[in-house]
């Protein structure tokens, strides 16, 4: 199979996409997953556009799924980078969401919540500020707060793999608008780095053999069945989203059970046990099915990017 490969250098003052297996807090795994990538490219490219993001986001993963277009991506960082993971207390104000506008009814404020909640409507007395009624009422129901984790860092690389070269065109031109991965308070710039201008033809490895030198995000497994299982080196396990749960995001049953496991080529070093740094590492891994691998050069350095033929052409 030939494929186009664009490669982008991610700059990230902040980043955080969270681990879709954590529920009480906001953790963030080191390296976006492909339907992250993909829907902010997705949303860059209807906003540059003037289309609906919806309709754009549908197509493309119908496309996707039933058609013979490829679309993948796979996340690492240079040799010369490093990820630092820490966590802050986030506090969101909610004053400026309608359904929780709050209005005067004479000495009462009053905070409808008819969109989520039916028709119920909280009332309280409340006193004009600068009383202490006034802030206490705010807290309790137009701020919220909790633990988030946010990913600082230096360098990432994407790798945006296509076998459409209509496609390609479209994510070298609109990838680098993209300026948020994740949480709506993360913030990147991106490069264009390279791009190969004819397909590239891809190795096909079989079931059963060793990949050495992996170093880009790669699919382990998914329910009960594993693509990959390492043999050595050092790697951080993630779990994250195929690109294809995007058109059915809003259906959590249904998200729940795409749930992909992902090997990070990252090792950790905690510091003072509140923040962990992350380095490129290298690791090894078994084929339990066919895979495809491309062997990337950027600059000096080598990115092996290993995909399983079924994830890649169901993805």
């Amino acid at each position: 199979m030939n494929v186009f490969v664009s490669c982008f250098q991610i700059f990230g003052p902040q980043i955080s996409v969270l681990d879709p297996y954590v529920f009480q807090y906001g953790a963030a795994v080191p390296l976006p997953f492909p339907s992250t990538f993909i829907g902010a490219l997705t949303y860059t490219y209807a906003t540059g556009s003037g289309k609906s993001f919806l309709r754009v986001l549908n197509d493309l993963v119908s496309r996707v799924k039933e058609d013979s277009l490829y679309l993948n991506v796979t996340v690492t960082i240079p040799p010369d980078s490093c990820l630092v993971k820490t966590r802050l207390i986030l506090r969101r104000n909610r004053f400026l969401d309608s359904d929780h506008m709050p209005r005067w009814k004479g000495k009462r404020l009053v905070l409808g919540k008819s969109q989520y909640w039916g028709q119920e409507v909280v009332e309280t007395s409340v006193e004009p500020p600068p009383s202490f009624s006034y802030y206490f009422f705010y807290q309790q129901h137009l701020f919220d707060a909790l633990y988030r984790e946010y990913i600082f860092a230096q360098k990432l690389l994407a790798f945006v793999l296509t076998n459409s070269e209509s496609v390609n065109r479209v994510i070298k031109e609109y990838v680098p608008s993209i300026y948020r991965l994740g949480d709506t308070e993360s913030l990147v710039a991106i490069k264009y780095i390279q791009s190969s201008e004819e397909p590239r033809l891809v190795r096909k490895v079989e079931k059963g053999k060793v990949i050495e030198h992996i170093n880009t995000l790669v699919v382990a497994s998914r329910d009960n069945e594993v693509y990959l299982t390492p043999v050595s080196g050092e790697f951080t396990m993630i779990h994250g989203m195929p690109i294809h749960v995007l058109k059915d995001r809003d259906n959590s049953e249904y998200v729940s059970k795409q749930i992909h496991s992902f090997l990070c080529p990252l090792r950790i070093r905690k510091i003072r046990d509140k923040h962990q740094v992350y380095e490129l590492s290298e690791f090894a891994a078994e084929t339990k099915l066919e895979h495809y691998l491309i062997d990337e050069k950027v600059g000096e350095n080598t990115f092996r990017i290993v995909i399983p033929v079924k994830y890649f052409e169901e993805s």
